[in-house]
């Protein structure tokens, strides 16, 4: 690969502006779900950032709680983030949880941490759903250190998205790859895409916009990888966009060994097993080639800690920030990135510092 010499000065500067970014974002989220907790009730409720009237009708076994309320007209979407409280979101006690189902009247509430619900609803009513917000900035900064001290991303990430290194393309790989390709009937675009990204010695971007059959592109590329022996990372900023990839190599071979790494609650639909974490899955103890699915914050923690790949592949890569993509970039050595740089951009609440880091990982 062509590379330049990227100067210690320069990484610390580049890495500096990542972390001001991720400190002032995490900043201002905070700031406006919080000026969103002050209004009253009736404001929270008529601008669709809090359900009211919530009550208790059951703590399942399987850990989820099902609630009731008032016929629900937030803005609220299933995934979102919320807080529990009695009325007061600045409450101590108040809890973040996922909104796993909404069906108007009747909602399914869950939370990532142990919770005792028995004691939490000691009142069963009287309870409001507002707009919540998690601080997972540590992971992302602990992140980027890393990647300061690490050789992985001294030597490769950090020059790579800093524009100091250019990635070949071994032609002896690319010929296989368009072959794989067209034996599996891609159009021309698409054996060209499966064969850079199977060829590249880094990194490789297949732009495309929807309806261009970049999922498929990727599922064999995957399973490519995975022939090869490869351990193989897919990952994106929305679990939605994790499982469509997910379920689109298995409906390519059902027979590979492929998982997602998650909470069960972000598995609905998805045709391949989901674990809590990987260790759990009859993958801890693999040799050779498989493929995991997972966010890139749970390469920071117990689900897929610890754990390394060959390839990281990214999917829906327009809305993952600079930031994001080193998260998951350390967990692998090399990096392909799916997306559309005419798609939306990754959704930020401030655009005031940051300038180019503000881009996602594909448009910079």
């Amino acid at each position: 690969m062509n590379k330049k010499f990227a100067s210690q000065e320069e990484m610390a500067r580049f890495l500096n502006g990542l972390r001001d970014l991720v400190l002032t974002e995490t900043a201002a989220q905070r700031k406006q779900v919080h000026n969103q907790w002050e209004k009253p009730l009736a404001t929270r409720v008529a601008e669709g950032f809090t359900i009211e009237n919530v009550g208790l009708k059951e703590i399942r076994k399987d850990g989820l709680i099902e609630l009731t309320c008032s016929r629900n007209i937030s803005r609220f979407r299933e995934g979102d983030i919320l807080c529990l409280s009695r009325n007061n979101p600045f409450a101590h006690d108040h809890l973040m949880v996922n909104l796993v189902e909404d069906e108007e009247t009747e909602l399914v509430i869950s939370c990532e941490s142990p919770v005792e619900w028995d004691k939490v609803f000691e009142v069963r009513d009287g309870w409001t759903l507002d707009v919540g917000f998690i601080d997972l900035s540590s992971y992302i900064t602990t992140a980027l250190a890393e990647a300061g001290d690490s050789n992985v991303g001294r030597q490769q990430i950090l020059p790579l998205l800093m524009g100091k290194l250019a990635p070949q393309i071994d032609p002896g790989y690319y010929a296989k790859g368009l072959e794989i390709a067209e034996t599996l009937e891609l159009n021309w675009d698409q054996c060209d895409a499966m064969a850079n990204s199977y060829a590249t010695e880094l990194a490789f971007l297949v732009q495309g916009p929807p309806g261009t059959g970049k999922t498929r592109v990727l599922a064999t590329l995957a399973r490519a990888l995975v022939s090869d022996g490869e351990r193989v990372l897919i990952c994106s900023f929305t679990h939605r966009a994790i499982n469509n990839a997910l379920n689109a190599l298995y409906k390519q071979d059902s027979q590979i060994d492929v998982i997602k790494v998650g909470h069960p609650i972000q598995a609905k639909d998805l045709l391949v097993k989901n674990y809590e974490t990987c260790h759990v899955s009859p993958l801890a103890d693999k040799r050779g080639g498989y493929v995991v699915g997972a966010t890139p914050f749970a390469t920071r923690t117990q689900r897929l800690g610890s754990v390394t790949f060959d390839t990281v592949i990214f999917d829906e890569a327009s809305q993952i920030t600079l930031p994001l993509a080193v998260m998951g970039m350390l967990a692998g050595q090399k990096y392909i990135f799916f997306g559309d740089d005419k798609q939306l951009p990754p959704v930020l609440t401030t655009r005031l510092t940051g300038g180019a880091f503000s881009n996602s990982v594909f448009g910079y």
